[in-house]
């Protein structure tokens, strides 16, 4: 074995060793047993032994991923990267630390989860793994999981190397990608394409762990026309194109099928999917906009928001950070490139820009985009109207099926032409507890779905806002 290779091999599984302090435990080896009884590479067998590292040992065949099995040691794959999950920090019983990073690998007929602990979990950075990479892994041990499937495990002797040889007898992502139109079954660990067809948006969930988090929800389409509702839970921003809009073609890596409410095939994923446009990146351009409503200090987490329309009367949903809750004000209007944009949702972090200018006619104000209860669909587009209350509300406290009690209220409506029931859950619930029977009031940013008695209900959202006339 060349020398350099065997360098090489002991730095691979010794990620905390540097080459430099690698070379100066081989002279001084040598300078120990004596000049004139080594070389460089028989001081390193014995510099390798002292790290508990075989360098004679013959490489083992690696194994197909489908022929792992709980138990096995000394397991050795070779495997393409389909996902690489966040690094997540531990506590043990006795109070250390642990790490953890979480891969998933393919090959032509299976996919598993590969966990590297500890030192290992810092791998994928020092070697700057990425989906698609080829990669051989050696020396590491199966076990089963709570759910009975196998997982490889990656402790300290085990060794993670990029392939950089040609192995086409592994199919790439690209080839691995398929129309998601195609998509008839319930699999695992899928990469599929498609193009969004409902403006996406990212919510805010606590998890089983009891931590706050996001979601992102949207709708893809097939080559055939097909929709899918997409959800993937745990979303870093940060590995969400900049701009996703309706109408892109996007590639997610690291899905899986599930059987939605209704029967129907949903998409699923967690922070470790991929989501990559298929076309090039926009750049975002300056955003001029009318403000219609500012909604401050919402729900627990007192996020803030802003609805506000364009000249050609596009409605956009705005949330902010809170160094732009003062500078928006209802009617003004402002020039702003916002961070990110999902669909119709801007989005106004620490790095946005925003001016405010004076006032431009051209603009629609708000009582432009206000229509009548009799015009209001179930469908995906944010209402403006006003109307009449025709009754108290409503409120109560309901039970989930997981056990949870959340806040819901009720209201009915009415204008010239119809009558319709309006409902807040959770924190808007609370816009629509104090209101009276009688009042006039205007209704900005609802939805309109069909109720569980099949009528068209709106429903108040968080950017939601009621206005009393």
């Amino acid at each position: 074995m060349d020398i350099q290779k065997m360098i090489d091999a002991i730095l691979r599984q010794k990620i905390n060793l540097t080459r430099d302090e690698l070379v100066q435990m081989i002279e001084e080896k040598k300078q120990k047993i004596g000049a004139g009884y080594l070389t460089d590479q028989g001081a390193l067998f014995l510099v390798a032994a002292d790290l508990g590292i075989v360098l004679e040992e013959m490489p083992r065949l690696e194994m197909s991923l489908k022929d792992v099995y709980a138990g096995a040691k000394e397991v050795s794959v070779l495997a393409r990267i389909m996902n690489i999950y966040p690094l997540k920090r531990y506590r043990r019983k006795d109070g250390s630390e642990a790490r953890l990073r979480t891969l998933v690998i393919y090959d032509n007929d299976t996919r598993l989860k590969v966990k590297l602990w500890d030192d290992m979990a810092e791998l994928p950075d020092k070697l700057g793994l990425k989906p698609g990479d080829a990669v051989k892994i050696s020396k590491a041990y199966a076990r089963a999981g709570m759910d009975g499937k196998i997982t490889i495990n990656a402790g300290a002797r085990t060794a993670i190397e990029i392939v950089n040889d040609n192995v086409p007898q592994i199919r790439d992502i690209d080839s691995l990608t398929r129309d998601v139109g195609e998509i008839t079954d319930l699999e695992e660990n899928i990469a599929v394409s498609g193009t969004v067809k409902v403006s996406p948006r990212i919510s805010s969930f606590t998890n089983f762990r009891g931590e706050p988090s996001k979601v992102l929800h949207m709708q893809i389409a097939g080559t055939d026309g097909k929709t899918f509702r997409v959800v993937i839970w745990n979303i870093d921003e940060e590995r969400v194109p900049k701009i996703l809009s309706i109408n892109s073609r996007i590639k997610l890596i690291g899905v899986r099928t599930k059987r939605g409410q209704y029967g129907d095939t949903e998409l699923h994923g967690d922070e470790g999917t991929v989501m990559e446009l298929i076309d090039e990146q926009q750049e975002i351009e300056v955003m001029p906009l009318r403000i219609i409503s500012v909604s401050k200090g919402v729900g627990k987490k007192e996020e803030s928001f802003a609805l506000a329309v364009d000249r050609a009367k596009h409605i956009f949903t705005i949330v902010m950070d809170e160094p732009f809750v003062e500078q928006l004000k209802v009617n003004s209007i402002m020039e702003c490139v916002p961070s990110r944009i999902y669909g119709t949702t801007l989005l106004l972090q620490e790095d946005a820009y925003v001016r405010v200018s004076d006032d431009d006619p051209s603009f629609p104000d708000a009582t432009l985009l206000e229509c009548k209860i009799k015009d209001i669909k179930p469908l995906q587009d944010l209402y403006f109207l006003e109307a009449i209350t025709l009754s108290a509300a409503k409120v109560q406290d309901i039970q989930t099926k997981d056990g949870n009690s959340v806040r819901y209220a009720e209201i009915m409506l009415g204008d010239d032409t119809a009558e319709m029931r309006l409902v807040g859950w959770r924190e808007t619930a609370s816009m629509i507890a104090n209101l009276s029977i009688g009042q006039r009031i205007k209704v900005y940013g609802v939805m309109a779905y069909t109720g569980r008695d099949g009528n068209t209900e709106l429903r108040l959202k968080p950017f939601s806002s009621i206005i009393r006339v």
